[in-house]
This record gives structure tokens, C-alpha cells and sequence, in this order.
């Protein structure tokens, strides 16, 4: 089972929202940006290298070994070769242009994974 938490913000009026960019559209090798608390370091930038939004298989590391009948067995992740740590989970992940791309989530075989921002969006938008 996978989990997303979704919340409600509020912020000071002035503060712009981040904007979401589509993961789908960036090409392998663009540069990305992880921003969190990486081991309680506030605020750090991690620079690293988009791969690919891929399907991994459920079970591979995460989620049920098995899925339930009628689920599909591959949940998208962006894929990328950026340094995350933990504090890094929850965090934005951007394009060059400062777009949200994806959620980082986890880290497995040394590579990073984030939820898709366009997956995200989708979810957002049917829950209200």
C-alpha cells in the first residue's frame, strides 16, 4: 500500500505557490534540484540528474509483494541520480526553472524515487 497525506496550508497573502512542472516532458540527463532537511541540515539543495519516469514494479522495495486483484502492478516514480537522505522524504524535487516534477519518497538501489507532481495533481483535484 502506498500513502500520500494530503493537507491544507494557509500562508501570509504576497506568498506565491510553487508551480508544477510535467515529469513526462523532461528529457534523461536534465538537471534537478531536492530541497529539505537532510539529516536535520535546514533549507539544503541537492544538484542531480533526471533518468526517467518509470514504472517499478510493486514490491520492490516498497509496497505489497503482491497486488490485489484488478490493481496495476507498477506504480510511476521519477527516477533520478540526486542525493537523498532522510529528510529529504516529502520534499520538493525541481526542474531547472524552479517547477515542482515530483514528491521525493524514497531511496532504493541508490536511486532516488519521487511521486510524479502530475500524479499529484491529479489526486489533489479529485479530492476536493
Amino acid at each position: 500500500m502506498t500513502w500520500t497525506a494530503i493537507s491544507r496550508c494557509y500562508t501570509r497573502p504576497g506568498l506565491a505557490a510553487v508551480t508544477c512542472g510535467d515529469p513526462y516532458a523532461l528529457r534523461p540527463g536534465a538537471l534537478i534540484f531536492a530541497v529539505g532537511h537532510p539529516l536535520g541540515v535546514k533549507d539544503a539543495v541537492s544538484v542531480g540528474v533526471f533518468q526517467a519516469v518509470r514504472a517499478v514494479p510493486r514490491g520492490y522495495g516498497m509496497a505489497e509483494q503482491r497486488p490485489r486483484r484488478g490493481r496495476n502492478p507498477f506504480i510511476p516514480w521519477v527516477q533520478a541520480d540526486v542525493r537523498l537522505a532522510p529528510g529529504n522524504s516529502g520534499g520538493p524535487i525541481a526542474d531547472v526553472e524552479g517547477n515542482v516534477i515530483g514528491v521525493a519518497a524514497m531511496i532504493v538501489s541508490g536511486l532516488a524515487l519521487a511521486v510524479p507532481a502530475t500524479d499529484l495533481e491529479r489526486l489533489l483535484s479529485n479530492s476536493q
